[in-house]
């Protein structure tokens, strides 16, 4: 039910000349989209995008082999590092030992990037974390004594420290150079957080892609608690006090945590955190109504991109429970080709059951494809049957046309637990590899669930021709940055449904200007969003937002917000420089005095 309105500014209104650069969703917010990078710029591939604690863009290139600073008002870049194989980067032993014609390509290359916490408050820790895979062991060979079906390659989490007087990381310092790497599901994203008052750093690995494409005969681990592919890695931001191992330059155990949940059953230091993970490319955390949360995002098969509210211990099903448990839709199918190494599901929910206590459900699987048959288009026994469909000709491609799939190649995510955008309050913030677009969810009030808006699961905002990569959040919660791939597909998958973007490599900035003026001189803002709540007889503090044309918001309903990040108040200015107007609001009650 909608709060009836108890404080309302209203400008004089006047017609809005178009404003180039603006693009808003079906729920009619109007953005400003800024190229602070442009295809020019040439960004091979930007995967990772940060907003660090220096008020920069932290941004890494996947087949660049490069991290890049970059301003996020006036789009100002440098690089600070470059570890591409032709590189004067040192010690060498550090650069990536194959070169720009490698085929196959990993997927991603130079992935994820996280900074110390202490970063800006002590010197002593002016650490950033990156993740890339180095170097290529080969195809279908026997590799530490096992057989290994597809491409391996190897995949290193290294600490830099960033050193003020050069400008440039250095000094790098490997966490782990023992995580196998694949030309397809490599996962590859970066995050640190705290669990139990102590921060972490977390790595996701993909199942390597295993059962599908050129991985299709390679054998699946996500269950496989001893093997880190398909897993959530847990790290120490520096090392413990474990005895030194011999020889000493192979200290690894003091990056593991003794206490990660995998250690006691196993018998060993392990780095596995969580399990049954297929594509996890999204971390996102943080607090929703003072409970500590921790998100990722995970590509489905054929359908169920899922997002999972990730835990220490917790088996995410992978590959023998696609999405829900009980809605069976991969009953009698697999996660992949019927021809591929991956077991046969022949119910999801005794699977689940199977795995016990342990296992998790999604908090939302994204396009659930019905079980179907052979005789309905697109659902999952059609797909795995390989059934035709018609596109002019009747050739038999359904396995590999994935631009008829329900799903959207899941990639970043960032929560969003700002109050400056109405409603955006509590919600994820999903990138789209597929359809161009960041979805945004919007998440319960305990953070452990997703809820409609204005009737639909998700919205759409920024759609184009591109594939975005990732996502940050500015700290002022004005603007949001996203990257998009410079190549047109990155896997299997997507190599059957490339898409040449429309701003290739690109690093792109969008704020929140207001709402559009209607026919009858109102604002666009729908009624599905709520009005803030204010305090009987005491003020509360709202919203602060600078009017002017520098700002490209005098001809636009500027709405305010309370802490809630509901509506307080909107200001059209017809043109005028209003200046920096601050809000705060109240609840009067008792006696009102008249004259």
């Amino acid at each position: 039910m909608k709060k009836a309105p108890f404080f309302l500014l209203m400008g004089l209104l006047y017609c809005i000349p178009s404003v180039a650069q603006v693009v808003s969703s079906r729920m009619k917010e109007v953005f400003l989209k800024t190229d602070l990078v442009n295809a020019a710029d040439n960004f091979q591939d930007p995967w990772e995008v940060t907003y660090g604690p220096d008020d920069s863009l932290w941004v890494t290139e996947a087949k660049g082999y490069k991290v890049n600073k970059i301003h996020p008002v006036n789009g100002g870049w440098r690089t600070i590092l470059d570890l591409s194989n032709g590189s004067s980067f040192t010690p060498n032993s550090f650069r990536r030992t194959f070169g720009s014609g490698q085929n196959p390509w990993p997927q991603g290359g130079m992935m994820g990037l996280a900074i110390h916490p202490e970063f800006m408050t002590d010197p002593s820790k002016r650490f950033v974390y990156i993740a890339y895979v180095r170097n290529y062991i080969g195809q279908n060979q026997t590799y530490n004594g096992e057989n290994v079906q597809g491409h391996l390659f190897m995949t290193w989490v290294v600490r830099f420290t960033f050193d003020p007087l050069s400008g440039m990381l250095a000094s790098p310092v490997k966490v782990c150079d023992t995580i196998r790497g694949s030309n397809d599901h490599n996962s590859g994203r970066l995050i640190i957080k705290p669990e139990g008052g102590t921060n972490y750093l977390y790595y996701a690995v993909g199942d390597m892609g295993a059962g599908q494409y050129d991985n299709i005969s390679r054998t699946i681990k996500s269950q496989v608690a001893r093997s880190y592919e398909g897993k959530i890695l847990r790290f120490n931001l520096e090392e413990d006090g474990d005895p030194v191992q011999m020889p000493a330059t192979m200290n690894y155990d003091r990056w593991i945590p003794n206490d990660n949940p995998y250690n006691a059953t196993l018998g060993v230091q392990s780095a596995v955190w969580s399990i049954g993970m297929r594509n996890n490319q999204g971390f996102a955390y943080d607090t929703i109504n003072g409970i500590p949360r921790f998100y990722g995002t995970s590509h489905g098969p054929f359908s169920d991109d899922e997002v999972n509210l990730l835990e220490p211990g917790k088996n995410y099903g992978h590959p023998l429970v696609i999405g829900y448990k009980n809605d069976g839709n991969y009953n009698n199918a697999k996660a992949g080709p019927a021809g591929s190494s991956l077991p046969l599901i022949t119910s999801e929910l005794a699977n689940a059951t199977t795995i016990g206590a342990s296992y998790m459900d999604p908090i939302y699987s994204n396009y659930p494809a019905v079980a179907g048959n052979n005789s309905t288009p697109w659902s999952i026994q059609y797909i795995y049957n390989n059934r035709n469909y018609w596109d002019g000709s009747n050739n038999l491609q359904a396995q590999n046309a994935n631009q008829y799939w329900h799903s959207e190649g899941y990639s970043g995510l960032g929560v969003y637990t700002k109050s400056f955008i109405p409603g955006w309050k509590n919600s994820l913030l999903i990138e789209s590899l597929k359809w161009g677009r960041v979805l945004r969810l919007k998440l319960a009030s305990d953070g452990a669930s997703t809820v409609p808006v204005d009737g639909a699961d998700t919205i759409g905002y920024f759609g184009s021709r591109n594939r975005f990569r990732d996502v940050a959040v500015d700290p002022d919660g004005r603007s949001v940055y996203v990257v998009t791939d410079r190549s047109p597909s990155s896997s299997g998958p997507s190599a059957n449904n490339p898409i040449v973007p429309a701003c290739a490599g690109c690093v792109q900035k969008y704020t929140f200007l207001g709402y559009l003026n209607d026919a009858s001189n109102k604002s666009t803002i729908p009624e599905a969003i709520d009005i803030t709540e204010a305090a009987s007889n005491a003020c509360v503090t709202g919203s602060t937002v600078t009017i002017s044309s520098a700002n490209q918001n005098t001809n636009i309903w500027v709405p305010f917000t309370g802490p809630d990040g509901n509506v307080l108040a909107e200001v059209y200015a017809n043109g005028n420089n209003l200046g920096a107007v601050q809000s705060s609001f109240y609840i009067h009650s008792g006696p009102i005095r008249i004259a």
